[in-house]
């Protein structure tokens, strides 16, 4: 079995998810799509893939994680670079 951990910056998460804190009923988590989500954000950080890519995983990831605990508790994103990720996100 392999893991992979991903550094999620508290503020971006915030920014996204508005002043919500995460909160896991479990340190692991056995979640295929969320799993999917991670290893595509590591993926692209890994391999140096263009900042808004990188900020279009990010904002799935946690999407993902926000649905888990609350549906629809995302604000729109004020940060540009998340702006960016999500309108890249939108286009493909």
């Amino acid at each position: 079995m392999d893991y992979v951990m991903l550094y999620l910056k508290p503020e971006l998460v915030e920014e996204i998810m508005g002043k919500k804190e995460l909160r896991f009923s479990t340190p692991i988590v056995y979640d295929p799509k969320l799993a999917r989500s991670i290893l595509m954000l590591n993926d692209a950080v890994q391999r140096r893939q263009d900042e808004a890519e990188c900020s279009s995983r990010l904002y799935d990831l946690v999407q993902l994680l926000a649905e888990e605990e609350q549906p629809s508790t995302l604000r729109k994103p004020q940060d540009g670079l998340v702006r960016k990720a999500v309108e890249h996100r939108n286009r493909y």
